[in-house]
């Protein structure tokens, strides 16, 4: 199969770090950092792990579920990718108060042929896109205000506790059809830009661009956080 795949990730204007942290096919991608690449293989990885920024070690727990991901065999899709990386994370909690304990959300895409394996812990977003509709495909595990706000607060990620807690797995597939996008962005992005702002981002700008413009109208509608954003494009089957 034949997929363009582009990448961006800034700290944006409020927060000290990026701790954000990306894996883009190939490579780690992180702090300012963008990557795009063309990829023209049967299988390909994607994640986008978001530290937990009240907690310290935010970065380095995402930095944990990056570098296992990274590392995983090809076969694991990513439920058995995610129990392993809680249970890394349980034992470097173990002992520590609750506040220093580290955490991270995390999505994972696992692409093979022309399907996404996706798993989700947290409330980074995963769509899939084309000129024609905009469909989250993942549910977020936020904690929504009486008015069915969002408060940017969640009620499931891996780590930030001193226990051994199982994680809850969002999981699912998805079937790409020639010209189709997945978006992955962290709540950087999602928190502060409509889904119909981001379709018509992505729908109307320049491949090349679209993650570079995602971050830039996302610091542009003040977003509090970190921003990153994983585009993947189906172009076609290869012989």
């Amino acid at each position: 199969m034949s997929l363009f795949i582009s990448s961006a990730t800034t700290k944006g204007i409020i927060r000290e770090e990026n701790q954000d942290i990306l894996f883009v096919g190939d490579r780690i991608v992180s702090d300012e950092e963008n990557y795009t690449n063309n990829f023209d293989k049967e299988f390909v990885r994607l994640a986008l792990a978001d530290g937990m920024g009240g907690h310290s070690g935010g970065k380095q727990a995402a930095m944990v579920a990056i570098e296992t991901t990274q590392k995983s065999e090809n076969g694991k899709i990513g439920e058995d990718i995610v129990k392993n990386i809680n249970k890394k994370l349980g034992l470097i909690n173990q002992g520590k108060k609750i506040r220093e304990c580290m955490g991270t959300t995390l999505c994972i895409m696992t692409i093979k042929n022309n399907t996404i394996y996706w798993v989700s812990v947290g409330d980074s977003c995963i769509y899939i896109i084309n000129k024609d509709i905009m469909r989250r495909v993942n549910k977020l595990d936020e904690v929504l205000d009486r008015y069915g706000t969002r408060t940017g607060l969640i009620d499931n990620c891996l780590g930030a506790s001193n226990k051994f807690e199982p994680v809850k797995i969002h999981n699912g597939k998805e079937f790409l059809k020639k010209d189709d996008f997945c978006l992955c962005v962290s709540d950087g992005v999602s928190g502060f830009l409509s889904d119909d702002e981001i379709h018509k981002l992505v729908i109307s700008e320049e491949i090349n661009k679209i993650c570079n413009k995602i971050i830039t109208k996302s610091i542009e509608a003040k977003s509090t956080d970190n921003i990153s954003a994983i585009l993947t494009k189906y172009i076609a089957k290869t012989d």
